[in-house]
């Protein structure tokens, strides 16, 4: 079941945008805003398996739109209404989860990992992680 998720330093916008993504020696970042503000999502810790992240998948919103029914009912139970936008979600029980823990060597079972789910317009992006990304906040205008 998804939650809203709400990282430190995140200002909530109206329209979130895919705006960079880099994966590499110094870990997985993810930018994203709007014509105001840009937010970087950064996973660079290695921790107990040297990974920046445990899996990372990216995908449209046609094809992310199996998440849309958890996602309503996620800011149902967070705002009271189902109707109002938000971008950011998280889950420690998810299909994304599952799939993991299924792969061989340790999943679950041996480590606390999350699901995390950072939507835009036009795209998902969805991170298995054993801890919260920093988030730095750029003002543009």
């Amino acid at each position: 079941m998804m939650e809203i998720w709400h990282p430190t330093n995140y200002e909530h916008v109206e329209i979130l945008e895919q705006i960079d993504v880099h994966y590499g020696p110094r870990g997985l970042i993810i930018k994203v805003g709007d014509d105001r503000k840009i937010f970087s999502f950064i996973y660079d810790q290695q921790l107990k398996t040297a990974n920046f992240v445990e899996a990372f998948r990216f995908m449209d919103e046609i094809k992310a739109s199996y998440l849309v029914h958890e996602a309503s009912e996620a800011r149902q139970k967070y705002f009271g209404d189902r109707k109002l936008p938000w971008y950011l979600y998280k889950s420690t029980s998810s299909d994304f989860i599952d799939w993991y823990n299924q792969l061989p060597g340790p999943g679950t079972d041996v480590y606390h990992i999350e699901h995390h789910v950072i939507a835009t317009v036009d795209s998902t992006f969805e991170i298995l992680s054993m801890y919260e990304p920093k988030v730095l906040v750029e003002n543009i205008k």
